[in-house]
């Protein structure tokens, strides 16, 4: 994307998803610089537990406060509603994976997500 790792700190949450414990949230500061809307590939860590590879989708919070960053394990045998400590947490984005309109499923869907999450997963073989 830009030559470089790009990385965005924020805070892991696991907000009203409901997808028993698949995703989580990172809820981000206004004040901190995002990608622009859309799907990447990226490396999540929350600085205790481990790393992991992820699928997140951008788009604007809900309260208007800052972004949220859905994120999704590449690997499904990783939930993170379990594996990740809620609190700090940090992304590393490695590629855009697509414009947030592609595909059949609404885009910021968590269902979309997951779907993007598998395609990564068959592309690494």
């Amino acid at each position: 994307m830009l030559g470089r790792s790009y990385e965005v700190r924020g805070v892991i949450g696991t907000g009203d998803l409901s997808s028993d414990g698949l995703v989580c949230e990172v809820l981000v500061d206004s004040g901190v610089l995002v990608p622009a809307h859309g799907f990447y590939a990226c490396q999540l860590s929350d600085g205790s537990r481990g790393s992991w590879e992820v699928t997140v989708s951008i788009s604007p919070s809900t309260g208007g406060a800052g972004e949220t960053i859905t994120v999704c394990p590449i690997d499904s045998s990783h939930y993170l509603g379990v594996g990740v400590a809620e609190g700090r947490a940090r992304l590393t984005f490695v590629s855009r994976l697509e414009e947030p309109t592609g595909g059949d499923l609404p885009p910021w869907s968590v269902d979309r997500l997951v779907e993007l999450a598998a395609d990564a997963r068959r592309a690494r073989g």
